[in-house]
């Protein structure tokens, strides 16, 4: 089933969140890093795969580069590199449980124990440091 969030931004800025949240909830990466200037590769590789699920859900690629405090080129270029990486088989698995996780969080599916709405603004953010996220969360540097 395909989603169009179009028709709403309150169901839009909902997808969002819960793109967010399954970022942070299945491998660790919190919404701050990805609306950061970091470049690390596993962040930036979550970028991609977050640009082309919401734009498969038929959001505007201002809508997503607002969402990400980036603009809607940066956006466009994303998903032009996450054209070129799909090819590699562990980004290519990343996109898949990303987008299963998300469309049954936007289905209301709970397969996860957390809440999922507002879940990735409640970890403590103080007690996880940088080098304890590396290595977590399905991404190495492949590239």
């Amino acid at each position: 089933m395909i989603w169009n969030f179009k028709e709403s931004s309150k169901n839009s800025k909902a997808a969002v969140d819960d793109a967010f949240a399954v970022a942070y909830l299945v491998w660790n990466i919190p919404k701050e890093d990805l609306i950061s200037r970091t470049k690390e590769a596993r962040v930036v590789r979550m970028r991609w795969i977050m640009y082309a699920i919401l734009r498969k859900k038929k959001m505007t690629h201002h809508f997503i580069g607002d969402s990400f405090k980036r603009t809607h080129d940066t956006v466009i270029h994303g998903l032009k590199k996450h054209e070129v990486e799909i090819e590699y088989p562990e980004y290519a698995e990343n996109y898949e449980k990303f987008e299963l996780e998300f469309d049954k969080r936007i289905r209301g599916g709970d397969s996860h124990p957390n809440t999922i709405r507002g879940a990735y603004r409640s970890y403590p953010t103080e007690t996880i440091g940088r080098k304890e996220l590396t290595n977590i969360g399905g991404f190495s540097d492949y590239a």
